[in-house]
């Protein structure tokens, strides 16, 4: 139970809203009857300094002890190489510390750019020991004071500090700051890259929220964030990435923290969320029980986001089987609908016209809609659920169909 504000320590934390009871999203399940711990998903804001996070976290003995953890590598980033730009542009190729590096691809990336003294952090030993395999010099451990003055004593002080979606995770904002203060040079440079949430509330997209997430952003949050902590951002970039990143390059200014407002703007933000994501709901479950007689429904892409949205949104009874293109998840079931996985396959042989609900994200909705339009052998029509920018008009073309 989160008691204080990860970011400000205080106790002053409301609720926002709350989704009750569900499934961790990335667990897969390997039989359909195999059964599954449910927790409740709420989350609350801090009416201090503004911060959204998470009401109950999950022990991570738990969230992440049977996690199949996924590398870096398994998922093109397309927009690193553009965040390196940024970061040579304004700092140059000098020492660069990398925070939660995964298995090292960003920090491969930028030796290939040149950038010299690399190092990295990573708790994961999976995770580490790839990015050892790769040559560079990893510390296996959780932030830490201790770790990062390992770290100077062993190359100096570091020209720039990256955390590549990495704030999201910490239930501790100010130790992060306080490594980060530790680790660059005086007028070194910090660069932060994390999920925004701004997309999702306009559109009443109930997908943002997940169960390793424990902080949520806007650019005005983060940037009051930055202030509070004595930086202030001297560049800032969005990437059509993941349903939408937020980058932001910032330097050490000491100056008087500009007292917040984002609370009161947040609150007002959220009633008309919830409310076009109870629409979006009663739209897609409506059109698709109106529809199963004659179609098949199939979801397409089983992440964490579309398995929010499937269980927040009771979807799972409309829908008759899952695909993924991802090997390792075919064949297992989806957690809380127990929707089987199969491979893309399985919409050749469906034998009925079909409806494919596309759970990917909008980098990929194309390429994916012209491989429906290519390989199946019957009719097909698709709705995003997440992509578009209006949500409730996609959902609504379900009422066009016959």
């Amino acid at each position: 139970m989160t008691r204080t504000c990860n970011n400000c320590s205080s106790e002053a934390l409301s609720p926002l809203f709350d989704l009750g009871e569900l499934p961790i999203a990335h667990e897969l399940l390997q039989t359909p009857d195999q059964p599954q711990q449910h927790h409740r998903v709420a989350l609350l804001i801090c009416d201090r300094c503004g911060l959204v996070q998470l009401e109950e976290p999950i022990d991570p003995a738990i969230l992440y002890g049977r996690y199949n953890y996924c590398f870096s590598s398994w998922k093109p980033q397309p927009h690193s190489e553009d965040e390196l730009g940024t970061v040579f542009s304004i700092a140059g190729s000098g020492p660069l510390f990398e925070v939660g590096c995964n298995d090292g691809l960003f920090l491969g990336e930028a030796r290939k750019r040149g950038f010299a003294a690399l190092s990295g952090l990573e708790p994961n030993p999976a995770a580490a020991a790839a990015a050892r395999e790769k040559g560079l010099s990893i510390y296996e451990s959780y932030l830490t004071p201790e770790v990062c003055r390992t770290a100077i004593a062993a190359v100096g002080r570091f020209r720039t500090v990256a955390a590549r979606q990495v704030l999201e995770h910490l239930s501790d904002l100010g130790n992060f700051f306080v490594c980060a203060d530790i680790l660059l040079e005086d007028d070194g440079l910090l660069f932060i890259d994390v999920p925004d949430i701004a997309p999702f509330l306009e559109t009443g997209d109930i997908s943002f929220v997940w169960e390793e997430h424990v902080n949520y952003f806007t650019e005005a949050l983060l940037q009051d964030i930055l202030s509070a902590h004595d930086y202030r951002a001297v560049a800032l970039k969005r990437y059509n990435y993941s349903g939408g990143i937020l980058a932001v390059a910032a330097r050490k200014q000491k100056r008087a923290p500009v007292a917040p407002m984002q609370a009161d703007t947040l609150r007002a933000q959220v009633i008309g969320f919830m409310e076009r994501s109870r629409q979006h709901a009663d739209l897609l479950r409506h059109n698709l029980a109106r529809l199963r007689a004659r179609w098949k429904i199939v979801l397409y892409g089983v992440g964490c986001r579309a398995c929010t949205l499937i269980n927040a949104h009771d979807l799972g009874a409309c829908i008759d089987f899952a695909v993924d293109d991802q090997a390792q998840r075919q064949g297992k079931y989806l957690p809380g609908s127990r929707l089987p996985i199969r491979s893309a396959d399985a919409l050749c042989t469906a034998n009925a016209p079909t409806i494919c609900l596309l759970a990917v994200n909008q980098e990929h909705n194309e390429r994916v809609r012209q491989r429906l339009r290519n390989d199946t052998g019957q009719r097909v029509e698709w709705v995003s659920l997440h992509s578009p920018d209006d949500i409730l008009a996609e959902a609504r073309r379900l009422e066009t169909i016959a």
